[in-house]
């Protein structure tokens, strides 16, 4: 698995840095039995990111992070 420099996981870790939680979930949303451990009460919106969308044909989908 090759992820490090991958353009959406820059993205992603950048987001994080500024205050973005990561919880797994489908395109049905979040997995609600995480958010409240990982996401405190604030107002935000969703981002959702496919698997899919690292496929490259030279990587692996990303590790899960929570």
């Amino acid at each position: 698995m090759e992820i490090e420099g991958h353009p959406t996981q820059d993205i992603i870790d950048e987001l994080v840095r500024r205050g973005a939680a990561t919880v797994p979930g489908d395109s049905s949303g979040p997995d609600r039995a995480m958010i409240s451990a990982v996401v405190p009460e604030r107002k935000g919106f969703w981002l959702y990111v496919p698997e899919t969308t690292y496929e490259t044909e030279i990587d692996e989908g990303p590790p899960l992070i929570v």
